[in-house]
Formats: C-alpha cells, structure tokens, sequence
C-alpha cells in the first residue's frame, strides 16, 4: 500500500451543515494519510469526531500521530469529542509548534478546562505524548514513512507537512499565505 488519504473535514472557520455542503462536507480541517503501518492524522477540527468513530468500530490498540498546522480555534475544536482518547491502551502522540508564551501541550490542555470545557484531559484514559516541533524539521516516523515541516505565512504561524512512503509522497499544506509572496518557491521545492 502507498498512501491513503482520508479528507474528515476540509472546512475553515466554523463547521457548516446543509445541502451546500454535501459534496465536500462540513467538518473543520482533519486528514488521515495511512500507510501499511502507520496512522498519521493532520489537524483535529471537528472532522477528528467521525474519524474517532471510526477507529473505535475498527477493535485494538490505538497507535497513532497527530500534527497539528497551527492552533487556531478551528484546527483543534473536535479534540475533545475525539472517543479513542478515552480508551485505555491508546496511544498518541501529538506534534505541533509550541506558542509564543506556552507550550503544544498547555495550549491543547487549556481548551479543556472550565469555563471552556466541563471535560479535562486528566479524564482521558490513553497515553498521549506532546512533542513541540519546528519549521524545517525531517521526522522518521518509521515503517519508512517520513514527515518534514515547512513554515507558512499566516497570523501566529503555521506548519505544512510532507510526508513521504517509498515512492510516494503527499502535501498537507492549509491556512497560508504564502502562496502570495517570496516564499513560494521554497514551498514549491
């Protein structure tokens, strides 16, 4: 197997429902590349819900990646409604650039506390890792899968992510604007 893509939500902003949406769905950003041996998801918008869903239909342990673009409200909304978090056994590790004054893991925890959340992360029950990562970084994930970071131009910042199996190599790249400036073609390569 090469890469297998799953798009679980493609929506910026706010979910949206309706016949509108049909087509391409109403989820905030989640994207699932699977490979034979491993599981990396990019983002945890709302569309993380239904991949949950489908992970816990699908028995076993949990060993899975999730890279994150950047923290907008968006791009993390369905983390705690994510059901495989709350298995015991799971296990995560979660990727992401650390904020200007806080860490990957306190701004991912800080979602989760009252007044935003009646639900903590000390309830969930799996082994969830927080790894702070960079723009430039080369990521041996194993099973010959490699992910590497490139910085966007987007306001607090955000990451792309290529990752590449064998032959085969894919481009998650959201919310920038560096399309539009002297960064493209850095993009590009």
């Amino acid at each position: 197997m090469g890469l297998k893509i799953t798009f679980w939500g493609v929506r910026g902003s706010v979910p949206t429902s309706g016949r509108d949406t049909v087509i391409y769905g109403g989820n905030t950003p989640c994207v699932q590349v699977e490979t034979d041996k491993r599981n990396l998801i990019f983002d945890g918008g709302t569309g993380i819900v239904k991949l949950g869903d489908k992970m816990i239909e699908e028995k076993g342990v949990k060993d899975t990646d999730i890279f994150f673009s950047h923290m907008h409200w968006d791009h993390i909304q369905g983390l705690p409604f994510f059901t495989p978090f709350y298995y015991p056994g799971n296990h995560f590790r979660l990727y992401g650039h650390d904020g200007d004054n806080k860490t990957l893991k306190e701004i991912i925890t800080g979602q989760m506390v009252q007044p935003y959340f009646p639900i903590t992360m000390e309830i969930m029950k799996s082994e969830i890792l927080f790894k702070g990562i960079e723009p430039d970084m080369v990521m041996d994930m194993g099973y010959g899968v490699i992910v590497k970071t490139f910085a966007l131009d987007h306001p607090g910042g955000s990451l792309s992510y290529r990752i590449e199996s064998g032959d085969n190599s894919v481009v998650y790249c959201t919310d920038t604007e560096t399309l539009y400036n002297d960064s493209r073609k850095k993009l590009i390569r």
